[in-house]
């Protein structure tokens, strides 16, 4: 597995997803505060062992996506583990996250 498989979907006009094949691994996507813009990326589908940081933020996306793809490299490099797929998010209940077996009749949202 290398990182020149990593490809970057756009969602919506500020969202990225970053995929490795077919499986999602992150997200850069970009946010404006009190009239500053910038770009966050976070990588999702790996953490490393022992848990450390696994996005951050840049000025512009082009340093977002350098920034993803050398956070990924670093704990591909690393010992890590594979997270499960993401949750289910659905809007409007508490956070927002919920648990997949919620979805399916479970009683417990997280």
């Amino acid at each position: 597995m290398t990182t020149e498989q990593l490809t970057l979907r756009r969602e919506s006009e500020h969202i990225y997803r970053v995929w490795l094949g077919e499986k999602r691994v992150g997200s850069i996507t970009g946010q404006e505060v009190g009239g500053r813009s910038y770009w966050t990326w976070s990588v999702t589908a790996m953490l490393p062992t022992p848990p450390t940081y696994t996005g951050g933020s840049a000025d512009t996306r082009e340093e977002a996506m350098s920034g993803f793809r050398a956070t990924f490299e670093r704990i591909l490099a690393g010992p890590h583990h594979w997270m499960p797929e993401p949750a289910k998010w659905t809007p409007g209940l508490g956070n927002g996250w919920v648990d997949p077996s919620y979805l399916n009749g479970a009683s417990k949202s997280r």
